[in-house]
């Protein structure tokens, strides 16, 4: 029995072991930057759909720059970063979901497309350029302006998460 309990230590800790002997720095965010990378610039981001609140761009650069200051130990700047990172929110579209017999929807949904460039400059390889979209739902017996603002916070953390996923979470 003592025999099995050592085997079963030895195992695990040989498994722990074996978890954090990677090159890269893991956290429990999912962010794998490297050891040297210390700052991140992030642009302001612009509003090319020409549609939405008017300070809905600002408000993403602003939860953006949250986002990454708080779930890494990357010190935000204005210039001469290791990391770069600026974009463009390309699409806000309202469009009705769910059809029903009467020719209505029973749904609406709200969508927004932010294209963005991620560039690392100590590992080139590690350049993103790609649109995220994320999106929420609402009936559509709510009107819009009333909900307006909850389901573009709400869409804003879905794409704070996979813009931050896809630019550090490097597996």
């Amino acid at each position: 029995m003592k025999n099995l309990i050592s085997s079963i230590l030895a195992f695990f800790l040989l498994g722990i072991l074996f978890l954090f002997s990677g090159c890269k720095v893991y956290n429990f965010t999912g962010s794998s930057i490297s050891p040297d990378i210390k700052t991140i610039a992030i642009s302001n981001f612009t509003n090319d759909a020409g549609q939405g609140p008017p300070r809905m761009a600002q408000n993403f650069t602003e939860k953006l720059k949250d986002y990454y200051a708080s779930n890494t130990n990357l010190r935000i700047v204005k210039s001469n970063a290791d990391l770069y990172l600026e974009g463009a929110i390309v699409s806000y579209l309202l469009s009705p979901l769910a059809p029903t017999g009467a020719e209505t929807a029973s749904q609406n949904r709200l969508t927004i497309n932010v294209k963005y460039k991620y560039e690392n400059t100590k590992d080139t390889t590690q350049t993103v350029s790609q649109t995220a979209s994320q999106y929420a739902d609402f009936p559509q017996n709510v009107s819009f302006s009333s909900v307006e603002n909850d389901k573009i916070e709400e869409i804003f953390e879905k794409l704070l998460l996979d813009i931050f996923q896809k630019t550090t979470a490097n597996w």
